[in-house]
């Protein structure tokens, strides 16, 4: 969770051009970030009408999802979507259909939240873009790295010793400083895997949008395709969008491998011999 916001206008530009569905999950930035204004106080914009309308996107071929929970702490959410998955979601949905109504209570915190946010919501908001940045100045003046390069107000700094992640929250908390403590998640460290492309074109969407979270274009322990056409083959219709390259360039599997410590381990032999990263790695 790096506070920063991908660039909507990019992502949803592509899925209008491929009538493909743009599903967002703005859980932290709704009741935070808005629409821009020249009245607005600061350059969170106003209304905190979440991240769609802060970077001046439509709701076209858009899944809105987001809830009360952070900015309003109400026990609501909701989805904004169109008319025709609307319906869908109405007679297919099991969640839709056998969940009970949300808790009156939940309700009224909400409906109150609302009405604070309209009449003096902005003044909060200002206050809270004021805090945030006295924050990433001081964790800047100390050196302390923090992926936030957006000044929004979800600021990760990541420890270098994470054994030490309990003693630092209760230093904090004993100082009136409330954190949220995340352990590393599900995947363990030694398992996560960094790919390194090479392609022009896949180089061109990360320097795009950043780095990308995926799986391999094959199921497992399959044998890897090498062109569009075993890829087809492969996935399906599981994947809702296609981009043709021509066949790889060597045909064969990338090179894997695990380094623990100052020790490396061969998962698998590919296409770059292991001697030439032998020789990167102690060049």
């Amino acid at each position: 969770m790096t506070g920063n916001a991908p660039d909507m206008r990019a992502f949803a530009r592509l899925a209008r051009e491929h009538d493909a569905g743009l599903y967002v999950d703005d859980a932290h930035g709704f009741g935070v970030v808005g629409e821009r204004g020249r009245d607005e106080l600061c350059d969170w914009g106003k209304r905190g009408n979440g991240i769609i309308r802060h970077q001046g996107e439509a709701y076209e071929n858009v899944v809105l999802v987001a809830g009360l929970s952070a900015a309003y702490s109400s026990l609501l959410a909701f989805l904004a979507l169109p008319r025709e998955l609307k319906g869908l979601l109405k007679v297919a949905a099991s969640p839709y259909l056998y969940s009970g109504p949300s808790p009156v209570a939940s309700l009224a915190t909400a409906l109150v939240g609302l009405e604070v946010n309209e009449r003096r919501g902005d003044l909060y908001r200002y206050e809270a873009h004021r805090k945030t940045q006295r924050v990433l100045d001081l964790l800047h003046e100390l050196d302390v790295f923090t992926p936030n390069r957006s000044g929004y107000p979800l600021i990760q700094v990541p420890l270098a010793r994470p054994e030490e992640l309990g003693r630092v929250g209760r230093f904090l908390f004993e100082r009136g400083i409330y954190v949220t403590m995340a352990p590393y998640p599900l995947v363990p460290r030694d398992e996560v895997g960094i790919r390194m492309p090479d392609h022009p074109l896949a180089l061109k969407i990360i320097h795009k949008f950043g780095p990308i979270t995926s799986t391999s274009a094959n199921l497992h322990s399959h044998p890897d395709p090498v062109n569009l056409k075993n890829t087809v083959k492969e996935m399906g219709g599981s994947v809702s969008v296609y981009l043709d390259c021509g066949s790889t360039k060597l045909g064969k599997h990338s090179t894997i491998i695990a380094v623990h410590e100052k020790e490396m381990e061969v998962i698998r032999q590919g296409v770059i011999p292991i001697k030439e990263i032998e020789a990167a790695l102690h060049g």
